[in-house]
Parts: C-alpha cells; structure tokens; sequence
C-alpha cells in the first residue's frame, strides 16, 4: 500500500505486480483545482493524479478520500472515476478501506517529489465494497487522474397535469397522428391526460423524461427506451424541437435533448380505459456505463374516453312534385348513421313545408358518444309567374292613375288580378305591385313595373282693369292665375314693361306660370294703358271801369296730385278790344299738353263797368237818413241813376232789377224782402234810368226804414239807399 503524505489517497499493489524497479507517483490535487476528469457526473474534490515507470501486470487498487462535507447518502455511493487513453469509465468497485478516511485533513498539500507522472495502462475491472470510513476504491491496470464521481442519475418526468416539468408548449404540430387528436389544454399546459379511444394526446400531454445528476447536470443523448404496456396504444419517436412524430409502434427509442428532456408520441388503443407507457433509460450518451438511474425506469397513465364523432346532415331545397325528398347522414369512425324527420320520423317528407333531419351517431356504442347533426328540408310550392303590363306614360289627371293590368300563372293557374299602386298622383314614377300569396300548390309572389307621369299642360290667364287712370301712384291692374287638371289653380306674379305702371302711357303685362310639378309652363300676355288724369285751369273774374287800366286776372289749375304740384300752369288773355258789357276770357295751360293730366278750361268773365251819375237822389240816401228827411207813405219814391259807358256816352242797352228790404224801425232789424223786381226801369236819351216806387202798399210800415238795391245785369255793378217812411 503506498499512501501520499496527506493520507487523501493510496494505492494497494498485489504481490509480484511490477518485474523491475517502479517508480510510482501519487499527486493529490488542491481541492480547488479543476476536475482532471471529463464527465457531466458528479465530481467531487480528492482527485489524485497516479503514474508508474512501468507496466503494472495485475490490477491495481486506488483509493481517495472524498470530501467530509458530502451529504452521506451521496458519500455511500460514490465510484471512483478516472480518465484513461480511451476516455472517462467508471471503474470496477473494489475495497478502498485500506485508506483510512476518519481522520485526514482536507487541505494537505502534495509534496514536489510525487508530481511526476509515468505512463498510462488500460484498466481490468475488480469488485469489492469499502468500509464507511474507507476510501473510494475502484481497480485499474492503467494509472491515470482518479477522482470520486456520483454514479446515480435523477430520472423525473410525467404525462401533462402530472409533470410540468416537461410541458413543452409551441413548436411545430405532430406528423400524421392516429385517430382525432382532442385533449384539454389550456394555455399552453395539459390539463387533462386523457383523449378519446384511438387518439393521440397533444403534444402538451405527451409523455417526457429528463435526465439530470444529484446536482442538477443534464445529461444529453442518452437512449431511452419506450413500450407500450397497457391498453393496447402505440408510441413513436418525437423529434426535438419540431416535436414532429416517427413512425408508430408497440416500441420507440428516443434520446435526450441538449437540455437532458426526451418525449415519445402517444396514441391510446382503441378501446375505453386505462392505458400506460413504460421509459427505461440506459447508459450512452452522457451516462457512461456502471451509471444507476433513479427510478430505473417511468410509468406514464392515460384515460382513453369515449371517441365523440362527427355527425352531417345535409338538407335541401325543394319545389314541390308529389315524390319523396330525403335528406342524407354521414358519421366519422366508420359509423352507420341514424335519419329521422320532424314531423315524419323515419319517413322522408313529400309534402309542401319544412322540416328537420336529425343525423344520429354512435348510439349504443361501448367506444363512441352520441352525436347528432340537424339540416332543415324545405319543400317549396310551385313558384308564381306575374306579368303586368303597364304604359310607358300616363298624363297627370290630378287623380289616382291606374293604367296597368296583370296575371298570374304557374302550375294549372291562369288568373287575371289588379295590382295596387304607389305613387301614382303626382307626376314622376309610379310603381303598381302584386302580391300573390299563393294558392294550393303555387306559391306566394311578388312582382313591381314602373311608369312615368307625366306632366299636364297649364293655361295662364289675365285680366286688366278697364280704366286705368294716372293718380300719381304705381299702379297693378291686372291680376293672373293658372289653372290645370285636378281643378288645379293658382295666382300667377304679373310683371310689367317698361316698368310698373305710374306714368301715363301704354303698358304690356305679362304672367309666366314656370313649369313645375305637376303641370307644363304657360303665358299669358296682356297691353293696356293708363289715362291722363283729368284737371282744370279756371280763369278769375274782373272788371274796369270805362277808359280805366285792364287788371291782370288769375288763373289756376286744379285737379292736379300734390306729388305734380306746378307742373301744370296756366295765363288769362282778356279781349281785345274791350267792350262794354261782360267780357268771357279763356285761358292758357303750359304746357299745352301736359304728360300725366287732360287739362279742360273754365272761362273766366272780365266786366267793363257802368259810370253811375246823380244816382239815388233824395230821399233816396246812401247812408241811413234821418227820420226828418223821410217820405209820407202813398208818396211815391223816384229811383233812378243816370249810367254812362266808354268815352263817357250815355248806356243805354243796360238792364236794372230792383230790389227792397223792410229794415225794420231802427233800420238794424233782419230785413225782410219785399219787392223783387226783374228789367223795372226805363231809360231817357241821355242814359238816365227811373223807376217810380209807390209806398202806398201794405208793405211800406210808417216809422221803418227801407232799404233799396239796383243790380245792373249787364256789368254787375250795385246801387244801393235808403228811406224812412214817417209815421
């Protein structure tokens, strides 16, 4: 037994090993230091590196003193590993108690001199166990770095709800898979690991391993067995990553991923149940051989249900002929399916209505549920054919127009009906329908034609006053209206040219009725004129003595609207000589024809008067006499008044009436007429006129004053006294 100077590690030789002088090495490596040993196990501190100047010819046994602090469960399993030519093994076992473990301490340094290494043989297997406080002892006919390695690897795993572990959610969808593929998953993660009889799970509930050391080290590409071992399913291999299947089987062979995981596919049997799955995993890959696998293998469970099917009705529609019109069922899973109708149960319908095919599936079947599909049947009358006939266009009456006819016909049917109407008043597009709704075997329809309504003519009339005459104001004398059909009638604006009417002239009135709704445009046209007004220039009165000046006399015209106020004016002309006597004048408008007015003249009288001489002597006063120069009644009174004309001779063409007032007593009282006399007096050759008034009549009061008036005709002219009649 040769043991370093830490006592970490030894190596036990048996007897006639070596044949010459060896040297053997033993190198223990600072706890720090990084494994010298290239495997995904385990690997725990005490690695010792061994070399020989020679060949070893029997196996030799290393031992090494693993870690105090190693939980002991991991201690009491422990190999030892090494790293030879060929590439890392675990050796054979053999008794490493010939190393005392209790009491080395865990930091002892190598010595210089055991640094040196010699060459490698290839190791024989050897077996013995080690005491607990032994080293880990294994067998090796080839020296090598020897370290404590951790043989038992974790397997873990579940089928969906049992494992989230290993749901893998996403990535590709699988191959070609058995039977419907309908388990629950929610979000990504199996909820249930069951399916229907014959399916495959989804890929979220497929069945998983993962490979990992104590310390949690995956292990790649190691194989892992799959066989079915209940109900009857198959399994197949599932690809990493796209997670696409293999071919199905009894049996599949997986291995593990980079991340340590390996799936299978899985179809469950036919039949309603339980079915299970066996994973055995075995060394490759990572897992080197002598590694243990805990557990040694996996059982996956799951519930084949029973398979829903699919159930298709598949309906119609159908015009009624007296036969039969079923309708059609199909199953999925090779089912037959069952028909019936409503109403009608299994018979198929003929008859006009709807009805409803109810497709049943897999009822009474141990491995199926029922399903069901409905599809409606309709069988139709026989369809309607509505002609109507109508004109392109109808006139507008201001009524209702209905100008169209119609039929019906299908099957034996041929009737005559009348179409109703919408709007059909007014002018524009006019619709009239029919709603037939059927009879016996034909059906209900509905047809609509369109036509046009035209507009009506329009007659445009007017009437304008008979006598329009200039009042200085804008005048309209005319009104219009238009009439049409439908006692259509309405007024129509009149508009006037050249203007409105104000001026005296002549006018045109036209009215335009515009074309619109109903009714067609019209006009109307109509002249008139407004009349001058009429107005009057009178000429005043005058009068002169004989040989006097001829006065200006006026002259106005009346009859004329404020607005018009002088424009129209007028001048008198007086006679020319002048001659005694009343003289007519005429007078003169400006302008002679005014625009608006019809100015008539009124003549004027220009008088040459008479010279009175020696008039009304007493007792004719001209003021009120007194009472002491008055007359005794019975006393006759001469009146008279010599008149003279031009050039002072004598006139005597005139004419004279006389007329007398009773004054009563104090010569202020209302007179009271008395005498009226017409041409009394006489005339002398030298122009003088007399008249004898007798006071003898009852008329003449003793104690009243009269008075007495001479009116000559012929210039107007008065001559007036008075006289008391004593008491």
């Amino acid at each position: 037994v040769l043991t370093n100077s830490t006592g970490k590690a030894a190596v036990k030789l048996a007897a006639n090993t070596v044949s010459e002088n060896t040297k053997i090495i033993l190198t223990l490596l600072d706890s720090g230091a990084t494994a010298p040993l290239n495997t995904k196990l385990d690997k725990y501190p005490a690695y010792v590196l061994i070399s020989s100047s020679s060949p070893l010819s029997k196996p030799a046994v290393v031992a090494v003193c693993p870690p105090s602090n190693i939980p002991a469960a991991v201690r009491d399993r422990l190999r030892l590993g090494h790293q030879p030519s060929g590439g890392f093994e675990i050796t054979p076992t053999a008794d490493g108690s010939f190393l005392d473990c209790s009491a080395v301490a865990t930091n002892s340094r190598v010595p210089s001199w055991l640094r040196t290494l010699a060459s490698l043989v290839l190791p024989k297997p050897l077996y013995a166990r080690r005491r607990a406080t032994g080293g880990v002892g294994g067998s090796a006919t080839e020296f090598s770095p020897f370290g404590p390695v951790d043989p038992e690897l974790r397997v873990s795993g579940g089928v969906g709800g049992t494992s989230t572990e290993f749901q893998q959610g996403g990535g590709a969808s699988a191959g070609t898979l058995p039977g419907p593929v309908s388990n629950t998953v929610a979000n990504g993660v199996c909820t249930s690991v069951d399916a229907p009889a014959g399916s495959a799970l989804e890929k979220e509930c497929r069945p998983g391993m993962t490979l990992k050391t104590e310390k949690g080290t995956v292990l790649t590409n190691v194989p892992i067995a799959w066989a079915v071992t209940g109900g009857g399913g198959t399994v197949a291999s599932e690809a990493s990553g796209a997670r696409t299947c293999g071919v199905f089987g009894a049996n599949a062979n997986t291995t593990t991923n980079v991340n340590g995981k390996a799936g299978a596919c899985w179809a469950l049997g036919t039949n309603v149940g339980t079915n299970t799955v066996v994973a055995t995993p075995s060394a490759g890959g990572d897992a080197p051989a002598g590694v243990t696998f805990s557990p040694p293998n996996k059982q996956f469970t799951a519930t084949g249900l029973k398979i829903t099917p699919v159930a298709n009705a598949t309906g119609g529609e159908f015009t009624f002929d007296g036969l039969s019109h079923p309708g059609t069922g199909a199953c999925s899973n090779g089912l037959v399916p069952s028909l019936a109708y409503t109403p009608g149960g299994a018979t198929p319908p003929k008859n006009i209505g709807n009805y409803v095919l109810l497709v049943t599936c897999g009822a009474g079947q141990a491995n199926f549920n029922t399903a069901t599909a409905t599809a409606g049947i309709a069988i139709t009358a026989i369809p309607a054919t509505i002609n109507i006939t109508c004109p392109a266009a109808v006139a507008f009456t201001g009524s209702p127009l209905t100008p169209c006819s119609a039929t019906v016909t299908g099957g034996g049917l041929n009737q005559s009906v009348v179409p109703e109407y919408s709007s059909n008043v007014n002018a524009g597009t006019a619709t009239a329908t029919v709603n037939f709704q059927g009879d016996g075997s034909v059906g209900a329809a509905s047809a609509s034609r369109t036509f046009q309504i035209t507009t009506a003519p329009s007659a445009t009339t007017m009437a304008c006053a008979a006598n329009v005459v200039y009042n200085a104001a804008v005048q309209n004398p005319c009104d219009a209206s238009v009439t049409g059909a439908g006692g259509f009638r309405q007024p129509v604006t009149v508009s006037y040219s050249p203007a409105l009417p104000r001026l005296a002239g002549s006018y045109t009135a036209t009215a335009t009725f515009v074309a619109g709704g109903n009714f067609q445009g019209s006009t109307v046209t109509r002249t008139f004129s407004v009349a001058k007004a009429p107005a009057t220039a009178t000429a005043g009165s005058g009068g002169m003595l004989p040989g006097g000046t001829v006065p200006a006399l006026p002259c106005v015209v009346t009859g004329l609207f404020p607005v018009d106020a002088g424009a129209v004016t007028c001048t008198t002309v007086v006679p020319s000589p002048v001659a005694q006597g009343s003289n007519v004048t005429t007078p003169l408008v400006t302008p002679s024809d005014p625009a608006n007015y019809v100015v008539t003249s009124a003549s004027g009288s220009f008088t040459v008067g008479y010279v009175q001489v020696n008039c009304f002597a007493p007792p004719l006063f001209p003021p009120i006499p007194p009472t002491s120069s008055g007359v005794t009644k019975g006393t006759p009174v001469i009146v008279s008044c010599r008149l003279l004309g031009p050039n002072g001779a004598p006139a005597l063409d005139a004419t004279g009436d006389l007329r007398v007032w009773d004054k009563g007593p104090d010569g202020r009282s209302a007179p009271i007429l008395i005498m009226n006399l017409t041409d009394v007096f006489t005339v002398s050759a030298n122009g003088t006129y007399t008249f004898v008034l007798s006071t003898s009549g009852g008329d003449f009061i003793p104690g009243h004053y009269y008075g007495v008036f001479a009116r000559w005709v012929q210039d107007g002219s008065d001559t007036e006294g008075w006289f008391y009649v004593k008491p």
